[in-house]
């Protein structure tokens, strides 16, 4: 799907008050032509995955926003519906990532799947809603993820007054 270009998951991973990871979003970025890059900004096209079983789903560039979800590429080469290889080992992967940088409860971590498993990139603090709410088809503004963002906000107060 990529050819010379290094295309990556995006999987945004929140760390919960109580230690768990839970993961809110997850995107294929997706270089529909020879860009180059896998960013949405520079041509890429940001395609959803299903969280449960790591399944390409249809995607859309910055340029085609009001246009219908695209699930193939310019080339004809149909991407919707392929299963990425090794999906378990890549959330496994974003939440161990996840774990080591706690202070940093919500991140947007850019995992390659190499031949020899997956390879974290980086993380991004700045995870990119865009990205990954236009691939995904929907907003990542969960109640679950409004009551962790309103217990991290307290803990931060409450240590900003101590």
């Amino acid at each position: 799907l990529c050819g010379q270009t290094l295309c990556t998951c995006r999987l945004v991973t929140l760390v919960k008050e109580d230690g768990g990871v839970e993961l809110l979003g997850a995107v294929f970025k997706l270089a529909p032509s020879e860009a180059g890059v896998d960013n949405l900004h520079a041509g890429g096209m940001s395609v959803g995955i299903d969280l449960d079983t790591g399944v390409l789903q249809k995607g859309r560039t910055m340029a085609d926003m009001w246009q219908p979800y695209r699930s193939e590429l310019e080339n004809g080469v149909r991407f919707e519906g392929r299963q990425l290889p090794l999906w378990e080992d890549v959330v496994a992967a974003a939440k161990r990532a996840a774990l080591a940088f706690p202070l940093l409860p919500c991140v947007g971590w850019d995992i390659a799947i190499a031949d020899d498993g997956p390879t974290v990139i980086e993380g991004n603090w700045g995870w990119a809603a865009d990205l990954v709410q236009i691939g995904m088809h929907q907003g990542v503004l969960t109640e679950s993820l409004v009551r962790e963002l309103e217990k991290i906000e307290q803990k931060v107060v409450k240590q900003a007054k101590t």
